[in-house]
């Protein structure tokens, strides 16, 4: 198998520390139409997401009209903001 094929990759670190500063400036929670139209591509957004998630960030509920509200798990916020302070310099490149 050839190295780096195969094997889903998450978005770079720029990528996703913009969707964080969105999903902060927007405010708790809005659909992922919405986000997804940062010219981010939506399941790049999606991938995103999942690695949002996985660090215990953001959560992702279903509502009933078939979209998804994101939102920044309060609990976690001091760690948003720690997180998004480490990686400024890669978001102002």
């Amino acid at each position: 198998m050839t190295p780096g094929h195969g094997k889903k990759r998450c978005p770079d670190i720029r990528v996703q520390m913009r969707i964080l500063a969105e999903l902060h400036e927007r405010g708790e929670q809005y659909p992922t139409r919405l986000a997804g139209s940062s010219n981010i591509g939506y399941r790049m957004l999606q991938t995103c997401l999942a690695g949002l998630r996985k660090h215990g960030l953001v959560s992702v509920t279903d509502t009933e009209d078939g979209h998804c509200m994101i939102r920044i798990t309060s609990s976690r916020i001091d760690r948003l903001e720690n997180y998004r302070a480490n990686f400024r310099p890669l978001m102002e490149e």
